[in-house]
């Protein structure tokens, strides 16, 4: 088993942007020469390095028996989304709820319909994932909840209330929805691990999740700022 899977990566500029194009994930390869290029990405496609060529170039030369893949989140921006309800940013806007969590606004109509796209967006990666190796075998992993909606709940989930965090879920459940429907129509496996971290999201415990106090402690916080609001370990084993 090998993972080619980028932190961040969005499945039209990271999983299946054209190899001639493609400039590295976040742009790192467009200050090279050509030349440079070609050796870099030759490099990364030999060694199974992430972040240099487009996703799906490693299936075309690897020809894997298994693809388990997860996709979209960043493609609507969840992180975004997230930091901007966590961080009390809408405080200053003399706000306790961020307006991606007020029913009916049109932040919140945007991320829905973001979501929604992702439909198109997973039929394309499938069909891309098909023509570069046409027997292997495809499955789409969801996303898990990582934050429940408890009235009560420690400053480890940062400044979300529990109207952010009702929106959160409600938004992680749609995505997987349109996961789900792209795969079937896809003719490939969905994987549901909607309730996997169960038990231990934040506001539970935070036995599965790392949440603000995780980052805090023990740890250089700017280092360690892309674990926040993800599994941790133990959560991963339990996904």
């Amino acid at each position: 088993m090998a993972s080619v899977a980028c932190s961040g990566a969005q499945i039209l500029l990271d999983y299946v942007q054209q190899p001639a194009s493609y400039p590295g994930q976040g742009g790192r390869l467009k200050d090279f020469s050509s030349e440079k290029i070609a050796q870099e990405k030759s490099a990364a496609l030999a060694s199974k390095q992430p972040g240099i060529v487009a996703q799906v170039e490693f299936v075309k030369k690897y020809k894997p028996g298994v693809v388990t893949l997860t996709g979209g989140g960043n493609d609507v921006g969840f992180a975004e989304v997230l930091t901007y309800c966590a961080s009390g940013a809408s405080i200053l806007l003399m706000s306790d709820t961020c307006s991606y969590a007020k029913e009916g606004s049109l932040p919140q109509r945007m991320l829905k319909q973001s979501i929604d796209n992702q439909y198109r967006t997973m039929i394309r990666l499938i069909r891309e994932l098909r023509a570069a190796s046409p027997q292997t075998k495809v499955y789409v992993v969801g996303y898990p909840q990582f934050v429940a909606t408890n009235l009560f709940c420690s400053l480890n989930v940062a400044l979300l209330d529990q109207q952010e965090r009702q929106m959160i879920r409600d938004m992680t459940s749609r995505l997987n929805d349109v996961l789900s429907k792209a795969a079937a129509d896809s003719g490939v496996v969905f994987v549901d691990i909607e309730d996997a971290l169960e038990g231990g999201q934040l506001c539970q415990g935070s036995e599965y999740v790392s949440g603000l106090f995780n980052m805090t402690v023990g740890k250089v916080y700017d280092e360690h700022t892309h674990e926040m609001f993800h599994p941790n370990a133990t959560g991963h084993s339990r996904m």
